[in-house]
């Protein structure tokens, strides 16, 4: 499977199931059961779907997601690429985001950058400000989650040579990112209503 927004998740998924095969416990209408798992290690990377009118469950290794939208939960999902932030929104149980270091670095690092553009600092000074930031702010055992990330911004100050560097507006960034579970999850949806339609059309 590919994706063209999260690649390295898609390259991943696809190597977790390439031995998965797929059992029809039950095929009913809107009402299915279908299992997902590999002949040999089959509890490494197992999955399983359930629907009913209105919902969809996916279960199994990479914990357990519930959605609801439409009828046919199968028509909701069936994209040729994966929509978290949209998909997030239907989901009525478990976690879709959580708080990443590599998001909060990011929108720390453009702030910087942008302040040293802007400011048109020299390369010493430049580099003396990452430095503290490397040092006062991702050094900082508070940034483990947003709430900390946020404490740590808001108190750091640096008035030397007078840089007058400090984080400004900063309340509304959202350090959180999606989950490696979600994220496999999704593809293995989609993965999965392809597996099952292509099954359909074979036997028709």
């Amino acid at each position: 499977m590919k994706s063209k927004y999260h690649p390295k998740e898609a390259e991943r998924f696809t190597k977790d199931i390439a031995e998965h095969g797929m059992t029809v416990l039950r095929d009913d209408g809107l009402y299915r059961h279908l299992i997902f798992r590999a002949p040999t290690h089959s509890w490494m990377h197992w999955f399983e779907i359930i629907t009913w009118p209105g919902a969809l469950v996916i279960n199994g290794d990479m914990e357990t997601f519930v959605f609801r939208r439409i009828e046919d939960m199968f028509a909701f999902f069936n994209h040729v690429e994966i929509n978290p932030g949209y998909w997030a929104q239907k989901c009525v149980a478990g976690k879709t985001r959580e708080y990443s270091e590599e998001a909060f670095k990011k929108h720390v690092n453009e702030y910087v950058s942008d302040f040293i553009k802007d400011g048109e600092l020299d390369d010493a000074l430049a580099e003396k400000l990452r430095a503290s930031i490397e040092e006062d702010v991702f050094g900082d055992d508070r940034v483990t989650c947003n709430d900390g990330a946020h404490e740590v911004l808001a108190e750091f100050y640096s008035s030397d040579d007078f840089m007058d560097f400090e984080f400004t507006d900063t309340w509304e960034w959202d350090f959180r990112d999606w989950t490696y579970q979600y994220l496999w999850c999704c593809f293995a949806i989609v993965h999965a209503i392809r597996t099952y339609n292509a099954s359909k059309e074979k036997k028709a």
